[in-house]
């Protein structure tokens, strides 16, 4: 990477050509960029040009004297059309200058006694014809009537304003232009640099330079590079079809924008995408990089070393629009489901993933919905049973990218998970240590797993279905102490299989205190209790009283509910020894449908 202070001799002196990359979105720029411009060229000092800020270009290779434009398409290409304006306005007041302001933005070349002017700055191909039209040396105004456009307009815009000048202004203007003092930066960065990281470091203002926009950029620029003009129209096609109609189609393009959270970075569901297909090609290892750092240079440096020809670029660009559409449609079928049943593999294997935050498996997923292997159920279940049961015995998520990339790979996926937690000790001929004590999160994610799983197969009995929406109750409350003082405490004696009541205070706390937060104190219900009865006693918090419902009204038709109110009907009570039991028969299910012991 190379910084330096420029003028606008640069162009001429090193016989530079700037390229906006072929598919960059289009010239944005509008009157008030215009405005602040010619007003920062009047409004500065002592003859001098005002500070255009820096402009990040980058070599296509190290003898080249072509840049592509990374950060700075905007005003360059204004500059470029506002030098055009000002040579056709002021045309006749420039003698000897006018040679230098075409040097600027246009290279010359002789063809016999005919000189020809080609402009210096490439623009992006959406932008190609009105700049070739704005910029055309022997331009007629009338060539612009009827026309309109972002570029034609800046054209414009800059005429009239010279037009308004007088003469005087318009020379101090040029001279300006011309000035020999520097009042811009080129940032010049080799093949291997990471533009996105510099860009990101140059330019807080403004729209960011994503992991897409330098991916498709690159791809797309080096399919153009590799045909001669007869093939470019396919290229055009090909971006067109492969890229812009599968993530910029009007409806298709707020989901690919939708923000996801991936670690402690905030991405979108494009850039998740491409890290995803990223690690299934072999481009991308999460396990060494994490999140999305690096994600374009690995692809640049993957396209730039795998796909050398026409026919390979193009196989890639499909490839990715096939996984792509793959991706959006399970991702928008879990994301609009208004049920879930036990036996929709995909979707209970995308609850889990999502309720454990676990974005890890990414990869392996669409690979499998992908590729439709016949075991498809089998190998989502086993990564259920794994996620699971790690989830349930405490165990370690450090190494998972590691796992997902072996996944990938693994002749047998299925026994690669069963050995993985093999080898691993979690306890797991005891009860396990992660039911014990839960978090709500967890604990709403056990208890709706247990639900599908008492469904499983009489689903069509249950008119209210089975949304991931409920709320979590603790049944004796954490909060104990306030209405549970004279509930009898009770611990389990193992080696005699009987319980035995605790009468000292400090062990009764101690006792509450490591049972209320397992899972078999906590069920589901449809709609939260009302904080003012969720400490009362177990009646209350059952039928509710004069002011609020209770358990009983928020059942909804949630078996795990319904064998709380059971109990308060058949015994109005609830202390360790119905914990306790619950703890070993909710595990007992759980363990019956994933075998983890």
């Amino acid at each position: 990477m190379e910084g330096q202070g420029r003028t606008l001799y640069w162009f001429q002196n090193d016989k530079v050509k700037v390229e906006v990359p072929f598919f960059q979105r289009p010239y944005v720029w509008d009157e008030p960029e215009w405005d602040e411009l010619v007003n920062s060229i009047e409004n500065a000092k002592g003859g001098n040009m005002p500070f255009l800020g820096s402009f990040i270009l980058q070599k296509p290779n190290k003898e080249s004297t072509k840049y592509l434009v990374i950060d700075g398409q905007q005003r360059i290409t204004t500059i470029s059309i506002m030098i055009k304006a000002f040579i056709d306005v002021f045309n006749e007041h420039l003698d000897d200058s006018k040679p230098e302001f075409l040097n600027i933005i246009y290279e010359k070349t002789m063809s016999g006694l005919k000189s020809n002017y080609k402009p210096r700055l490439i623009p992006s191909n959406v932008d190609k014809s009105d700049f070739e039209l704005a910029m055309n040396i022997k331009l007629d105004l009338n060539d612009l009537k009827d026309k309109n456009g972002k570029i034609i307009d800046a054209y414009n815009y800059f005429v009239k304003y010279f037009k308004e000048n007088d003469i005087d202004k318009n020379l101090i203007i040029g001279q300006k232009i011309l000035t020999n003092n520097k009042f811009f930066i080129t940032i010049i960065l080799d093949e291997d640099d990471d533009e996105q990281k510099i860009f990101d470091s140059v330019n807080s203002l403004g729209k960011d330079l994503t992991n897409a926009d330098i991916i498709k950029n690159f791809l797309y620029q080096k399919m153009k590079n590799s045909v001669d003009a007869s093939l470019l129209e396919d290229v055009l096609n090909n971006h067109e079809k492969y890229w812009m109609n599968v993530f910029y189609a009007d409806d298709d393009r707020a989901f690919w924008e939708t923000e996801k959270i991936l670690g402690r970075i905030k991405s979108n569901n494009l850039e998740s995408f491409l890290k995803d297909f990223a690690t299934i090609k072999g481009i991308y290892k999460p396990s060494e990089t994490g999140g999305v750092d690096g994600l374009s240079k690995s692809y640049k440096r993957y396209i730039s070393q795998n796909l050398n020809t026409y026919n390979e670029l193009l196989l890639f660009s499909k490839e990715l629009a096939e996984y792509a559409k793959c991706y959006y449609v399970y991702t928008t079928n879990y994301n609009n489901l208004d049920s879930f049943k036990i036996g929709d593999m995909i979707n209970t294997t995308l609850l889990i993933l999502d309720k454990t935050e676990t974005s890890t498996f990414n990869p392996y997923i669409m690979k499998l919905l992908k590729e439709k292997p016949d075991n498809l159920n089998d190998l989502l279940w086993s990564l259920q049973k794994f996620l699971v049961q790690r989830l349930i015995y405490k165990a370690k998520t450090k190494n998972y990218n590691k796992v997902c990339e072996n996944l990938l790979s693994s002749k047998d996926p299925i026994e690669y998970l069963t050995n993985y937690n093999k080898n691993e000790p979690m306890g797991l001929n005891e009860y396990p240590s992660g039911l014990k004590k839960m978090n709500n999160k967890p604990a709403t994610l056990v208890l709706f797993l247990i639900e599908m799983i008492r469904r499983k197969g009489e689903e069509e009995l249950y008119s209210d279905g089975l949304k991931y929406n409920k709320s979590l109750e603790h049944i004796m409350p954490q909060k104990w102490q306030t209405n549970w003082m004279k509930v009898p405490c009770f611990r389990y004696n193992q080696s005699t299989d009987l319980y035995e009541e605790i009468k000292d205070i400090n062990e009764v706390a101690e006792q509450r205190k490591n049972l209320i937060y397992s899972i078999g104190n906590m069920t589901l219900l449809r709609s939260a209790l009302n904080s003012s009865i969720g400490n009362k006693s177990f009646e209350v918090k059952i039928e509710g009283n004069n002011n609020f419902d209770g358990i009983r009204k928020f059942v909804g038709g949630l078996l795990v509910a319904n064998e709380i109110v059971k109990t308060y009907d058949e015994t109005k009570t609830w202390n360790e020894k119905n914990i306790i039991k619950r703890n070993k028969s909710l595990f007992k299910e759980l363990n019956d449908y994933y075998s983890f012991i």
